[in-house]
């Protein structure tokens, strides 16, 4: 019988949560699950497989997945990524710079460093929205968020929502509230106001990768950037 593989120990902490949780090298058959999954291009089964993955490396006792943000996840996957696979990831993109009415459509792979693959500033909770009158907002879990596809607009914002609050008065989401009145308070705000709301799903922290670069057939330069977990393992 052949000896048991040891695997080496990290420790990250996470953007988010600022949790501080250790994690294994990623095996060999995991990695192989996760890129039939991407190959598969189904998203039910990348986020179940990369749930699996995620649980399975992570060795700090008490570990709950479920409790984690999209960008915690993202983060957590990156940096396993990093230590078991490579430090750096290869990308493919493609030019359209046209010449003549027809574009170049040159295809190139770029390498990026994990190092420069950053999560996007995280945005502020509490939104104050005038007359002493505001709402805070909370990043969804990773599992929370990839069930949101379905969801309508007032849905996915009733569901970040942790409180309101009018002077002393505090109103919770579910006790206090339901979908429609939150939906029909924020229709009642000035757009000003109810803009900063919108900003902040908008801007929900993902990965985020921007650089210049140019395309070695025609010598166009063009701004690439690739935001989320996607965007670099496609």
């Amino acid at each position: 019988m052949l000896p048991k593989v040891k695997t080496t120990v990290y420790s990250v902490t996470l953007p988010d949560s600022k949790q501080k949780v250790e994690m294994r090298q990623l095996l060999a058959k995991e990695y192989k699950d996760l890129s039939k999954a991407y190959v598969m291009g189904d998203e039910s089964t990348v986020h179940t497989t990369l749930k699996h993955i995620i649980t399975d490396c992570v060795v700090t006792e008490g570990f709950d997945f479920s409790t984690l943000s999209f960008a915690d996840v993202e983060f957590l996957f990156l940096k396993l990524y990093s230590f078991s696979v490579d430090n750096s990831i290869k990308v493919r993109l493609q030019c359209t710079l046209e010449h003549n009415g027809k574009p170049c459509n040159s295809v190139f792979g770029m390498e990026i460093p994990i190092e420069e693959i950053l999560v996007t500033e995280l945005p502020e909770q509490k939104i104050d929205l005038g007359e002493d009158t505001g709402i805070k907002l909370k990043l969804p879990s990773f599992d929370t968020w990839h069930s949101s596809k379905d969801k309508t607009d007032a849905e996915i914002l009733f569901m970040m929502t942790d409180c309101v609050w009018v002077g002393d008065d505090v109103y919770v989401p579910g006790e206090d509230f339901s979908v429609e009145e939150l939906s029909n308070w924020v229709d009642s705000l000035p757009q000003t106001e109810a803009q900063k709301i919108n900003d902040f799903i908008d801007n929900t922290p993902t990965l985020s990768f921007t650089k210049e670069i140019t395309c070695p057939t025609c010598g166009n330069k063009q701004s690439v950037v690739l935001r989320g977990l996607d965007d670099f393992l496609a």
